[in-house]
């Protein structure tokens, strides 16, 4: 009875570990949509979200999907921009059946910012055709088909995209990942189709 009274105190105690963490990583996501958050300050929320989640067990937490607290860790070195250090977590959480959709996302972000383009669209591509596709996976597909000077997958990708969300035609305008193939004639015709 003890020993299950400890597990159950453990398991608490890390449910809270991780609470912590989130919290930290959601202070430096919400400034980040309306102001410009200070590196130091950034970084030291990261840090903090990191220590919180040293001792943390995906699987004894018992929170949230397998891959979380994989995910988590991927997404603070991200907020540090580590972005080396942060794939280790977040192929773990990626590689997942099924996988999590986030720390897939964040995988291939990591991948574009250290010049990867064929892993950010290799981390990406076997989401396009799964139950678990949305329209942020097939936009940044687009994105990196682009970077990786792809026309027809871009432009492919971009329709189905736009097809789920009609707000990716504004933003595809002003998206310098699509420079590459901006005289690409379907590229051309799909910024002209009035919606």
């Amino acid at each position: 009875m003890r020993s299950e009274l400890t597990y159950d105190a453990e398991r608490l105690r890390q449910r809270r570990q991780v609470q912590e963490a989130e919290g930290y990583l959601a202070l430096i996501a919400l400034p980040a949509r309306w102001a410009v958050l200070p590196v130091d300050t950034r970084d030291r929320l990261a840090s903090r979200a990191l220590d919180c989640l040293t001792n943390v067990s995906h699987r004894d937490v018992g929170y949230g999907p397998l891959g979380h607290v994989h995910y988590l860790r991927g997404r603070a070195y991200c907020s540090m921009e580590r972005y080396a250090d942060a794939i280790r977590d977040l192929e773990f959480a990626a590689g997942l059946k099924p996988p999590h959709i986030k720390a897939t996302i964040a995988l291939a972000r990591c991948h574009k910012r250290l010049g990867r383009i064929d892993m950010a669209i290799l981390s990406l591509e076997p989401l396009a055709t799964s139950d678990e596709c949305q329209d942020v996976i097939l936009y940044n597909l687009a994105c990196y088909s682009s970077l990786a000077e792809q026309p027809d997958d871009a432009v492919g990708y971009l329709a189905h995209a736009i097809d789920l969300n009609p707000a990716y035609r504004r933003l595809m305008t002003e998206d310098h990942d699509f420079d590459p193939i901006r005289s690409y004639p379907a590229f051309v015709s799909l910024l002209s189709v009035v919606v």
